[in-house]
């Protein structure tokens, strides 16, 4: 799972978790531990929450599904055809 997030930006899908033969009752445990962080629906951060833009990019990805992939200011970011995206806001106190 780890060598999966770190290719990944930090995030995996929970169909990838299956895929490596973690079971559902042990993703739902690693979300009750804080070792894994929803980000959105069946996409999680390893760790912790807080990602990077690109770990954000793959999270959205992610969510897509199959065939999804990053499009318009997103995509222009990302291959330095466009300025980068402010800095996101600070996180909320625990």
């Amino acid at each position: 799972m780890a060598e999966l997030a770190g290719r990944q930006h930090g995030v995996v899908g929970r169909r990838q978790l299956l895929e490596l033969g973690v079971g559902v009752r042990q993703v739902d445990r690693l979300l009750g531990a804080r070792q894994l962080h929803l980000i959105h629906l069946g996409v999680y951060a390893v760790g912790h929450p807080h990602l990077t833009q690109r770990g954000r990019w793959s999270a959205a990805v992610l969510a897509g599904g199959p065939g999804a992939a990053l499009s318009h200011r997103s995509a222009g970011q990302l291959w330095q055809l466009l300025n980068p995206p402010p800095p996101p806001p600070p996180p909320p106190p625990p």
